[in-house]
């Protein structure tokens, strides 16, 4: 028993230090009634989970009296 639980731990963190990190750079556009804000535009670079949720998220669109402010974020 002893023997197997040694060879589990070995096979979980060796299977666990073969994953490698998986980043991208994403960048980041907000547009205020459809112009965009270079001075509010950037780069972030995300990685695994944090880069799941970043990719899959739809455009973020407020809207106020008068205005639309759209928050796009695109990975490479």
């Amino acid at each position: 028993m002893k023997y197997l639980f040694g060879f589990s731990v070995f096979i979980i963190l060796s299977f666990s230090s073969c994953i490698e990190e998986v980043c991208k750079t994403c960048s980041i556009t907000i547009m205020h009634d459809n112009v965009v804000q270079d001075d509010l535009t950037t780069e972030v670079n995300f990685c695994d989970s944090e880069l799941l949720l970043i990719e899959n998220t739809a455009p973020i669109i407020q809207t106020g009296e008068g205005y639309i402010i759209t928050i796009t974020t695109t990975c490479n």
